[in-house]
């Protein structure tokens, strides 16, 4: 059955990244996917989509609905398509209506020129705009802004600097591998940093000379890779179009012409105070509610009246809900996933490696299974710790090396990057194979460098 359930998971994987090449909707795909796994796992599909799927909600009389309202009200968890909806539905709505704001009244283009600036000191401004991107999602990811946020927040930036250096628009997923430089830099806010500390208790700057270091590599690859791309597709004479022809078609974020954009500080404002109210500790969704008052106080002549400002909440609204809904469907796909014997055989398997390869091993399928660079790091982290005394590895080291072996987590199915290729209405297949270029090539080369150098001690 483990070796059935296995396969399952094996044909879903193969089914989810058929069926989204193909066009299919995402919910669909992920329902077909999860009633594969259900069948070969030996799991009752209709029990298993409406409980672990949709989220089994728990309440003190038992599951709801409950049998009276008293009960009925003491909700204490949920998971599945319902739990991330729960979670992430307002945060998805301010940050989609923040980006669409940004675009009506004309910043991300005065942003967007801005930066296309930069590129004149290059001979290849395209490999600059990409690297610029990288960038942009790195500061956001460091300072704790999610990625679901930071596409929303970048994409109409990307498309004005990609479209005006004549860039491809298949690098743009590039940009997402600022997130894992992010991770574990010292002091970082990205949910992988904390999750490290609070698991292993080793401080937000642990092996800061490492971290530091680790940043450094894995970005000269990046550049490295980025630049290969760049070359390769100009040789073949792609520029911004064709792969940016779809998206230059139907823009998700449409922007203001550039007769009618504002000036660079009122452009900037709305762009930093979700940042400074961030590093200020307030909640995100204050963080983005005040830059869109912001957007509006220092540009509300760019919207060509109240008529313009309803069009950017009625689209930002169904942008968002679309966007949460695919990734709610990905969400629970993996709760499926993990539900499954053969899901729990494979990760046994990898940790039968010796000492940290084992547990790195394991973070390493783990992010690749549940296409999540935070999600596998409450599995890791707990074998490892069990493995540090073992292994005589510095513990903050140790956590480390476990944040970066999340660099398998670009996986075709991976939430993120499904949410970012709707949203730029790239092609699946060659969006999915720029991921994996973008993080996991140089993610393994790094953590393969760093392991060993801190299994010969020289981090101490």
């Amino acid at each position: 059955m483990e070796w059935l359930s296995f396969l399952g998971i094996v044909i879903a994987v193969v089914l989810l990244v058929l069926m989204a090449f193909k066009g299919f909707n995402i919910v669909f795909t992920s329902i077909v996917a999860s009633v594969v796994i259900c069948i070969l796992s030996g799991l009752n599909p209709l029990t298993t989509m409406k409980t672990t799927y949709m989220g089994l909600i728990t309440v003190s009389g038992g599951t709801w609905p409950a049998d009276s309202w008293a009960a009925a009200k003491a909700t204490t968890a949920i998971g599945g398509f319902l739990g991330l909806l729960r979670s992430y539905l307002l945060l998805f709505v301010l940050s989609g209506t923040f980006g669409k704001f940004m675009a009506q009244c004309g910043a991300v283009k005065t942003l967007a020129n801005l930066l296309s600036k930069l590129t004149k000191f290059s001979k290849s401004p395209a490999h600059i705009s990409v690297m610029i991107m990288v960038a942009l999602y790195f500061i956001l990811s460091y300072i704790g802004i999610n990625g679901f946020v930071t596409v929303f927040t970048l994409l109409g930036i990307g498309y004005e600097l990609f479209k005006k250096t004549d860039c491809p628009w298949e690098l743009y997923y590039y940009g997402s591998a600022g997130i894992m430089g992010a991770a574990v830099l010292p002091y970082s806010l990205y949910t992988s940093n904390i999750m490290a500390n609070d698991n292993m208790q080793v401080g937000l700057a642990a092996a800061p000379v490492m971290s530091v270091l680790m940043v450094v590599v894995y970005f000269v690859l990046v550049a490295v890779m980025a630049k290969i791309d760049v070359v390769r597709l100009n040789k073949h004479g792609d520029g911004f179009l064709p792969s940016g022809a779809t998206y230059d078609a139907n823009p998700t974020i449409t922007s203001a012409s550039n007769e009618n954009i504002p000036g660079t500080l009122n452009a900037l404002i709305p762009m930093l105070v979700p940042i400074v109210c961030i590093l200020l500790k307030l909640d995100v969704l204050y963080a983005l509610l005040l830059g869109i008052v912001a957007c509006i106080a220092f540009n509300h002549d760019k919207f060509g009246g109240t008529a313009g400002m309803r069009k950017s909440v009625s689209e930002g609204f169904a942008l968002s809900v679309t966007a949460v809904a695919n990734v709610a469907a990905m969400n629970a796909l993996i709760a499926v996933m993990r539900s499954t014997s053969g899901y729990r055989m494979i990760v046994a398997f990898f940790g039968l490696a010796p000492g940290i390869w084992g547990v790195l091993l394991v973070g390493l399928l783990t992010g690749a299974i549940v296409g999540s660079q935070s999600s596998f790091l409450p599995t890791t982290m707990g074998d490892m710790m069990t493995r540090i005394g073992v292994t005589g590895l510095n513990p903050g080291v140790a956590s480390r090396l476990a944040i970066f072996s999340g660099c398998a987590y670009c996986t075709p199915h991976n939430s993120g990057n499904v949410n970012a290729i709707i949203l730029t209405k790239g092609n699946y297949l060659k969006a999915a194979l720029c991921y994996i270029r973008a993080n996991f090539v140089p993610g393994i080369i790094t953590l393969i460098i760093f392991t060993l150098l801190g299994e010969a001690g020289i981090f101490g």
